[in-house]
């Protein structure tokens, strides 16, 4: 499992991620994300959501994926708990697009739900990228509130 902190900014809110794979990466980065919001420990395993997404590179993979599970939360009232990124890569025969799919337990929003900081709106560009370090990957995230 990867290991994140989170980024002072003047307006918005931030996170840099790490980890060994892309996929752990990934999923490193969504649990970054959510606990800004919740705690995503707390989250009821009511039912599971697949979930894909993807871009022309891997910062657009990430703010792709990062924003499907943002809209799962804001439009279907879904609060995710873990999720599981099973693949970040190319679709077969065609290099130039990076997919992103896997899965998100958690429950409808309910009266369990406890907000512990900002409501997030959006992914932003600002800031955004993926680069490969010393043991892995390495993420760095900015989000609005």
């Amino acid at each position: 499992m990867g290991e994140f902190e989170i980024l002072p900014h003047t307006a918005d809110v931030g996170f840099r991620a790490r980890a060994a794979t892309l996929p752990e990466l990934f999923e490193t980065a969504s649990r970054a994300m959510f606990s800004l919001e919740y705690d995503p420990e707390s989250v009821p395993l009511d039912e599971t959501r697949a979930v894909a997404a993807g871009g022309d590179d891997l910062e657009a993979a990430l703010c792709g994926w990062l924003s499907e599970l943002l809209w799962l939360h804001d439009a279907e009232r879904f609060v995710p708990g873990p999720i599981v990124v099973e693949r970040v890569g190319g679709p077969p025969g065609d290099g130039a697009m990076i997919a992103v799919s896997g899965s998100a337990q958690g429950a409808l929003l309910g009266d369990w739900f406890v907000q512990g900081g900002p409501q997030l709106k959006a992914v932003t560009l600002h800031g955004l990228a993926v680069t490969p370090v010393a043991g892995g990957y390495e993420a760095t995230v900015y989000l609005d509130v």
